[in-house]
């Protein structure tokens, strides 16, 4: 069996603010620079190693909220339905068959993650958030048990996931705080603008609807 892990800072272990993920940039290398980014890159190593220990073993009043580009990218949908980094990582390795099924973040994001699945996800809470950019996190010696065991879980019964939660056609919607970076972003190839700040993509399958999300990203900096 082959277990594929998507990793993003802001859900790991401690992590509660911008500095802890490394901003404003500054030379990675230099253990005198970022202190705070130093300390969650140990943390987030600390989760993976968890989850593969779990995972090999026998027998948004959330913290950090953004999605892709925050404050540039206000919201995302896919048919409909406002979407999270997390919704948009469980899609794109469904395209390929893979089914997603651990989740592991603050008390928000496995809440929501899990509700939207229905319960077919096992989840591990690292934190409470309070705010944006405060929470109460739990020990990180509890973390690792917490992703440990849950990744156990996870594989134990993985046979049971469902395996697409995106249905076809899949109508992609992205809202930008900029009317203009809007209107640029409208001039892709396929993408409808409503004139003010949100543009609309038709997407085949959801390879195609994460490929073009990103393109509208990158065109969103060159403003």
């Amino acid at each position: 069996m082959r277990v594929v892990m998507s990793v993003d800072i802001e859900g790991a272990s401690g992590v509660v603010s911008s500095r802890e993920m490394g901003y404003p940039r500054g030379p990675v290398d230099d253990p005198r620079a970022l202190p705070e980014y130093q300390d969650a890159r140990r943390w987030i190593t600390s989760d993976v190693n968890a989850a593969i220990e779990g995972a090999a073993r026998a027998g948004q009043a959330s913290v950090i909220s953004h999605v892709i580009d925050w404050p540039r990218i206000t919201e995302v949908r896919v048919n409909g339905m406002p979407v999270s980094e997390a919704h948009l990582t469980i899609g794109l390795p469904e395209h390929f068959h893979i089914p997603c099924v651990l989740v592991t973040g603050d008390n928000v994001i496995c809440a929501e993650i899990s509700e939207w699945l229905q319960g077919g996800i096992e989840t591990a809470v690292v934190k409470r958030s309070f705010s944006r950019y405060s929470a109460r996190c739990i020990v990180l010696e509890k973390t690792r048990a917490l992703i440990q065991e849950a990744a156990y879980r996870a594989t134990e019964r993985i046979r049971g996931f469902e395996q697409e939660h995106f249905r076809r056609p899949l109508l992609l919607e992205v809202g930008f705080t900029d009317r203009q970076v809007a209107r640029y972003v409208s001039w892709m190839p396929q993408v409808e603008y409503d004139g003010d700040r949100v543009v609309s993509y038709e997407a085949e399958d959801f390879l195609s609807l994460h490929k073009t999300l990103f393109a509208m990203q990158a065109l969103a900096h060159l403003d």
